[in-house]
C-alpha cells in the first residue's frame, strides 16, 4: 500500500492489486491519518498493539512451556504433546488450559 499511495494510485488500483475492498485499503489509509501520512510499519505497530488480549498465554506456566519447549526439542508432535500434558500433570490447576492446548498454540511457543 505504501508504495501504490507514493506512487500515486487509486485506492480502487491498491486494492484490485492486494485482492482486496477498496473500502479496507480507504478505512487502513483513513486510520493512518491521509495518503501522505500512510506508513506500513507504523500501521503494523498499531494493528499488533490492538490485537493484543490481556488474557494469559495458555503456555504461560513455566513447568508447561519447559515440557513444551523438551517434547518439540525432541522431535515429538504437536498433538502428542497436547494429549501427553494431562497425563503428566494431572493436578495441575491449569488442567482445563492443558486439555485446549492446541497444536498451533505448542508449536507458536515454540518458535517465539
Amino acid at each position: 500500500m505504501s508504495l501504490g499511495l507514493r506512487g500515486g494510485e487509486s485506492f480502487t488500483a491498491i486494492a484490485a492489486r492486494l485482492g482486496k475492498a477498496t473500502s479496507t485499503v480507504s478505512r487502513e489509509v483513513g486510520g493512518s491519518g491521509s495518503r501522505t501520512d500512510y506508513r506500513a510499519w507504523r500501521a503494523h505497530q498499531r494493528a499488533r498493539a490492538r490485537a493484543r488480549r490481556p488474557k494469559t498465554p495458555k503456555l504461560a506456566c513455566a513447568r508447561l512451556a519447559g515440557k513444551v519447549t523438551e517434547c518439540l526439542q525432541a522431535g515429538w508432535p504437536p498433538q502428542e504433546i497436547s494429549r501427553r500434558l494431562p497425563i503428566e500433570f494431572p493436578r495441575d490447576p491449569l488442567k482445563p488450559s492443558i486439555r485446549r492446548c492446541s497444536c498451533r498454540a505448542a508449536v507458536s511457543y515454540a518458535e517465539n
